[in-house]
């Protein structure tokens, strides 16, 4: 057995960048983003890049055995970090931290818990020590993002041409990639196409035998969740659906 690693990895501020806006439409879009890079991309390459291992990967976070010395590791860590400000614009950013395990140690047998006590050490210190933006550039001739209103505003949503209540809005980079990301799923169900990673993952709290049909329509806000749980007259498959909704927004 050669030189081994563990790497943590630990997404930042998960709940400012998902529930940056109040629009449901925003919400999917960050959750299933988030949800793909953590239960997914993390995994893929873990495993096909430097022949790593998943311990675990949900709720934002990750713990990986990769095969390598420190140095190996710490490239996977970074290739993370590469993957999330990519795939999220700069909206959200992660955390790792590595420690290579002694020659000969088996991480599913031996005992660990030293090492593990050192790898949280080190990852809570790299989340104290990180950079953050302490406040963006001002500029007044500079149009504010209709959704999060922090950043600067770069996309028009052509689907909002008709609403009058919603034309004149603009959009930033990183809620313009939220948006994207829900109309991707919207098109995957309505067209029955290969679902993003968070529908799949709904889709496996129903039974077995249900499946979303085409033209299937979501919620368009939160209004049209309202008392879908309760009340007498309340289907059994608006609970299950609902339950399953909750964990994919939630995600």
């Amino acid at each position: 057995m050669g030189k081994q690693s563990l790497v943590v990895l630990d997404t930042n501020h998960i709940h400012g960048y998902v529930y940056e806006t109040n629009r449901l439409q925003d919400i999917r879009g960050a959750s299933s983003i988030l949800d793909t890079l953590n239960r997914k991309t993390m995994v893929e390459i873990a495993e096909k890049e430097y022949g790593g291992q998943k311990v675990f990967a949900n709720g934002g976070a990750g713990l990986f055995l990769i095969e390598g010395d420190e140095a190996r590791a710490e490239e996977y860590g970074r290739r993370i970090q590469k993957e999330y400000r990519e795939k999220t614009n700069d909206g959200a950013s992660i955390t790792y931290a590595v420690q290579e395990l002694p020659e000969g140690m088996d991480v599913w047998h031996d005992d660990i818990r030293l090492e593990r006590e050192m790898l949280n050490y080190k990852l809570v210190q790299n989340k104290i020590t990180a950079s953050t933006v302490v406040s963006l550039p001002s500029q007044p001739f500079l149009r504010p993002c209709s959704a999060c209103g922090t950043r600067y505003a770069e996309y028009r949503d052509y689907s909002e041409a008709n609403d009058q209540s919603s034309q004149r809005n603009r959009y930033c980079n990183v809620c313009w990639q939220k948006r994207q990301e829900d109309n991707r799923i919207k098109e995957a169900i309505e067209h029955n196409r290969a679902r993003p990673y968070a529908w799949e993952q709904m889709i496996h709290g129903l039974s077995a035998s249900y499946d979303i049909r085409e033209k299937t329509e979501r919620p368009p806000d939160f209004n049209e969740l309202r008392g879908i749980t309760g009340g007498r007259t309340t289907s059994h498959w608006s609970t299950r659906m609902a339950t399953a909704w909750g964990r994919y927004l939630l995600t």
